[in-house]
Protein backbone atom coordinates (compact mmCIF):
# COMPACT_ATOMS: atom_id res chain seq x y z
CA UNK A 1 0.00 0.00 0.00
CA UNK A 2 1.54 3.39 -0.97
CA UNK A 3 2.48 5.77 1.82
CA UNK A 4 0.24 8.84 2.10
CA UNK A 5 1.76 12.15 3.24
CA UNK A 6 -0.28 14.99 4.62
CA UNK A 7 0.49 18.51 3.37
CA UNK A 8 0.45 19.93 6.88
CA UNK A 9 2.98 17.38 8.05
CA UNK A 10 5.33 18.11 5.14
CA UNK A 11 5.13 21.83 5.75
CA UNK A 12 6.48 21.33 9.23
CA UNK A 13 9.36 19.13 8.08
CA UNK A 14 12.64 21.08 7.73
CA UNK A 15 14.58 20.49 4.50
CA UNK A 16 18.33 20.19 4.91
CA UNK A 17 20.37 22.39 2.48
CA UNK A 18 22.37 20.51 -0.13
CA UNK A 19 25.94 20.02 1.09
CA UNK A 20 28.52 21.66 -1.22
CA UNK A 21 32.13 22.46 -0.36
CA UNK A 22 33.14 26.13 -0.25
CA UNK A 23 33.93 27.45 -3.71
CA UNK A 24 32.79 24.27 -5.46
CA UNK A 25 30.14 23.83 -8.13
CA UNK A 26 27.73 21.07 -9.13
CA UNK A 27 28.57 19.29 -12.37
CA UNK A 28 26.72 16.40 -13.95
CA UNK A 29 28.93 13.31 -13.95
CA UNK A 30 29.01 10.42 -16.42
CA UNK A 31 26.07 8.82 -14.61
CA UNK A 32 23.95 11.93 -14.91
CA UNK A 33 24.25 12.77 -11.22
CA UNK A 34 25.05 16.20 -9.80
CA UNK A 35 28.54 16.03 -8.32
CA UNK A 36 30.49 18.38 -6.05
CA UNK A 37 33.66 19.54 -7.93
CA UNK A 38 36.14 22.39 -7.79
CA UNK A 39 36.38 24.56 -10.93
CA UNK A 40 39.79 24.06 -12.55
CA UNK A 41 41.65 24.66 -15.77
CA UNK A 42 41.73 28.20 -17.15
CA UNK A 43 39.50 29.70 -14.42
CA UNK A 44 38.61 29.37 -10.72
CA UNK A 45 35.60 30.48 -8.69
CA UNK A 46 35.33 31.54 -5.04
CA UNK A 47 32.47 31.12 -2.58
CA UNK A 48 31.12 34.54 -3.51
CA UNK A 49 30.71 33.49 -7.15
CA UNK A 50 33.60 35.58 -8.50
CA UNK A 51 35.42 33.93 -11.42
CA UNK A 52 39.15 34.47 -11.92
CA UNK A 53 40.81 33.67 -15.24
CA UNK A 54 44.24 32.14 -14.67
CA UNK A 55 47.38 33.05 -16.62
CA UNK A 56 46.87 30.05 -18.86
CA UNK A 57 43.38 31.29 -19.69
CA UNK A 58 44.68 34.28 -21.65
CA UNK A 59 45.11 32.77 -25.13
CA UNK A 60 48.02 33.66 -27.34
CA UNK A 61 47.13 35.32 -30.65
CA UNK A 62 48.29 32.16 -32.41
CA UNK A 63 45.54 30.22 -30.59
CA UNK A 64 42.74 32.41 -31.98
CA UNK A 65 40.52 31.53 -34.92
CA UNK A 66 41.90 32.79 -38.23
CA UNK A 67 39.81 35.10 -40.41
CA UNK A 68 40.69 34.54 -44.05
CA UNK A 69 41.18 37.60 -46.25
CA UNK A 70 39.66 40.18 -43.91
CA UNK A 71 39.18 43.53 -45.67
CA UNK A 72 41.25 46.59 -44.70
CA UNK A 73 40.09 49.65 -46.67
CA UNK A 74 42.62 52.26 -47.79
CA UNK A 75 41.55 55.87 -47.27
CA UNK A 76 41.41 57.72 -50.59
CA UNK A 77 43.14 60.66 -48.92
CA UNK A 78 46.08 58.42 -47.98
CA UNK A 79 46.89 57.90 -51.65
CA UNK A 80 49.77 59.91 -53.13
CA UNK A 81 51.31 60.67 -56.49
CA UNK A 82 53.71 57.94 -57.66
CA UNK A 83 56.40 60.54 -58.21
CA UNK A 84 59.52 61.80 -56.49
CA UNK A 85 58.67 62.67 -52.90
CA UNK A 86 55.20 61.11 -53.20
CA UNK A 87 53.29 64.43 -53.05
CA UNK A 88 49.53 64.43 -52.28
CA UNK A 89 47.14 63.70 -55.10
CA UNK A 90 45.85 66.87 -56.80
CA UNK A 91 42.22 68.01 -56.71
CA UNK A 92 42.17 68.78 -60.45
CA UNK A 93 43.15 66.53 -63.31
CA UNK A 94 46.86 66.42 -63.87
CA UNK A 95 48.84 64.55 -66.50
CA UNK A 96 50.04 61.05 -65.51
CA UNK A 97 48.41 60.91 -62.09
CA UNK A 98 45.07 60.22 -60.46
CA UNK A 99 43.29 63.07 -58.75
CA UNK A 100 40.66 63.25 -55.99
CA UNK A 101 37.08 64.00 -57.06
CA UNK A 102 33.77 64.37 -55.26
CA UNK A 103 31.18 63.42 -57.91
CA UNK A 104 27.61 64.12 -56.83
CA UNK A 105 26.34 60.80 -58.17
CA UNK A 106 28.65 58.83 -55.87
CA UNK A 107 28.37 61.06 -52.79
CA UNK A 108 31.86 60.05 -51.71
CA UNK A 109 35.47 60.79 -52.51
CA UNK A 110 36.88 58.73 -55.36
CA UNK A 111 39.85 58.80 -57.72
CA UNK A 112 39.92 59.64 -61.40
CA UNK A 113 42.61 59.40 -64.04
CA UNK A 114 43.48 61.95 -66.68
CA UNK A 115 40.95 62.51 -69.51
CA UNK A 116 42.35 61.52 -72.89
CA UNK A 117 41.21 61.99 -76.48
CA UNK A 118 43.01 60.44 -79.45
CA UNK A 119 45.98 59.38 -77.33
CA UNK A 120 47.30 56.89 -74.75
CA UNK A 121 47.71 57.90 -71.12
CA UNK A 122 48.98 56.19 -67.98
CA UNK A 123 47.65 57.40 -64.62
CA UNK A 124 49.29 56.35 -61.36
CA UNK A 125 48.87 56.53 -57.60
CA UNK A 126 50.80 55.16 -54.63
CA UNK A 127 50.11 54.40 -50.98
CA UNK A 128 51.92 52.85 -48.04
CA UNK A 129 50.30 50.09 -45.99
CA UNK A 130 51.60 48.68 -42.69
CA UNK A 131 50.69 45.05 -42.04
CA UNK A 132 48.74 45.08 -38.73
CA UNK A 133 49.69 43.18 -35.56
CA UNK A 134 46.90 40.64 -36.19
CA UNK A 135 48.28 39.65 -39.61
CA UNK A 136 49.22 35.95 -39.78
CA UNK A 137 52.86 35.55 -40.85
CA UNK A 138 53.03 34.53 -44.53
CA UNK A 139 49.22 34.54 -44.66
CA UNK A 140 47.38 35.40 -47.86
CA UNK A 141 47.47 39.02 -49.03
CA UNK A 142 45.48 40.52 -51.90
CA UNK A 143 45.09 44.04 -53.24
CA UNK A 144 41.53 44.81 -54.36
CA UNK A 145 40.71 47.77 -56.62
CA UNK A 146 37.09 48.66 -57.42
CA UNK A 147 37.33 50.39 -60.78
CA UNK A 148 36.00 51.04 -64.28
CA UNK A 149 36.68 53.28 -67.28
CA UNK A 150 34.11 55.88 -68.36
CA UNK A 151 33.39 58.39 -71.10
CA UNK A 152 31.95 58.47 -74.61
CA UNK A 153 35.19 57.95 -76.51
CA UNK A 154 36.38 54.82 -78.33
CA UNK A 155 38.50 52.61 -76.06
CA UNK A 156 41.53 50.66 -77.20
CA UNK A 157 43.90 49.59 -74.42
CA UNK A 158 42.18 49.75 -71.01
CA UNK A 159 44.14 48.01 -68.27
CA UNK A 160 44.79 48.27 -64.55
CA UNK A 161 47.96 46.93 -62.93
CA UNK A 162 49.74 47.08 -59.57
CA UNK A 163 53.10 46.47 -57.93
CA UNK A 164 53.90 46.08 -54.22
CA UNK A 165 57.26 46.30 -52.47
CA UNK A 166 58.40 45.70 -48.91
CA UNK A 167 59.97 48.89 -47.59
CA UNK A 168 63.15 48.16 -45.64
CA UNK A 169 64.07 50.05 -42.50
CA UNK A 170 66.63 51.88 -44.63
CA UNK A 171 63.83 53.04 -46.95
CA UNK A 172 64.91 50.82 -49.84
CA UNK A 173 62.41 48.72 -51.80
CA UNK A 174 62.73 44.97 -52.26
CA UNK A 175 61.48 43.20 -55.41
CA UNK A 176 57.89 43.40 -56.66
CA UNK A 177 55.60 40.96 -54.82
CA UNK A 178 52.51 41.13 -57.06
CA UNK A 179 51.97 37.85 -58.91
CA UNK A 180 48.92 38.93 -60.97
CA UNK A 181 49.24 40.40 -64.45
CA UNK A 182 47.50 43.57 -65.64
CA UNK A 183 43.73 43.17 -66.00
CA UNK A 184 41.29 44.59 -68.55
CA UNK A 185 38.86 47.26 -67.35
CA UNK A 186 35.25 47.53 -68.51
CA UNK A 187 32.64 50.30 -68.29
CA UNK A 188 30.99 48.52 -65.33
CA UNK A 189 32.23 48.83 -61.76
CA UNK A 190 34.06 45.64 -60.76
CA UNK A 191 36.61 44.33 -58.25
CA UNK A 192 40.11 43.64 -59.60
CA UNK A 193 42.19 41.46 -57.27
CA UNK A 194 45.99 41.24 -57.32
CA UNK A 195 47.69 38.47 -55.35
CA UNK A 196 50.69 39.55 -53.29
CA UNK A 197 53.37 36.91 -52.70
CA UNK A 198 53.38 36.59 -48.91
CA UNK A 199 56.58 34.61 -48.34
CA UNK A 200 58.49 36.35 -45.54
CA UNK A 201 55.73 38.84 -44.75
CA UNK A 202 55.07 39.42 -41.04
CA UNK A 203 53.10 41.87 -38.92
CA UNK A 204 54.72 45.30 -38.95
CA UNK A 205 56.19 45.02 -42.45
CA UNK A 206 55.63 48.14 -44.56
CA UNK A 207 54.36 47.82 -48.13
CA UNK A 208 54.51 50.41 -50.88
CA UNK A 209 51.76 49.83 -53.43
CA UNK A 210 51.71 51.56 -56.84
CA UNK A 211 48.67 51.33 -59.13
CA UNK A 212 48.95 52.08 -62.86
CA UNK A 213 46.17 52.31 -65.42
CA UNK A 214 46.71 52.50 -69.17
CA UNK A 215 43.98 53.84 -71.43
CA UNK A 216 43.88 54.51 -75.17
CA UNK A 217 41.17 56.59 -76.91
CA UNK A 218 41.21 56.09 -80.69
CA UNK A 219 38.13 58.01 -81.84
CA UNK A 220 39.88 61.39 -81.46
CA UNK A 221 36.66 63.21 -80.61
CA UNK A 222 35.39 62.23 -77.15
CA UNK A 223 37.35 61.71 -73.90
CA UNK A 224 37.82 58.65 -71.70
CA UNK A 225 39.16 58.28 -68.15
CA UNK A 226 39.57 55.64 -65.42
CA UNK A 227 37.77 55.79 -62.06
CA UNK A 228 38.69 53.99 -58.82
CA UNK A 229 35.94 53.94 -56.20
CA UNK A 230 37.66 51.91 -53.48
CA UNK A 231 41.02 50.38 -52.60
CA UNK A 232 41.64 47.72 -49.96
CA UNK A 233 44.03 45.03 -48.76
CA UNK A 234 42.65 41.58 -47.94
CA UNK A 235 44.63 39.78 -45.22
CA UNK A 236 44.62 36.54 -43.25
CA UNK A 237 44.40 37.67 -39.61
CA UNK A 238 43.90 36.39 -36.06
CA UNK A 239 42.34 38.63 -33.43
Amino acid sequence: MPTTYHKAALADTPVSPLALASGHILVGNASGQATDVAMSGDATIDNAGAVTVTAGGNPARSDLVEDALARYPVNVLDCRQADAGYPPLPLVQTLSTFYVVFPAELNALSLRGYDITGDNEQSQLAFEFDLPVEYVSAGDVKLRLHARYAGSGTAGTKTIDAVAYVIGDDGAFASDLVATNAQTLTTSWADYDFTVTATGLTAGKRLMVIVTTSLTESGESNPLHVEIGALSLLLDVKG
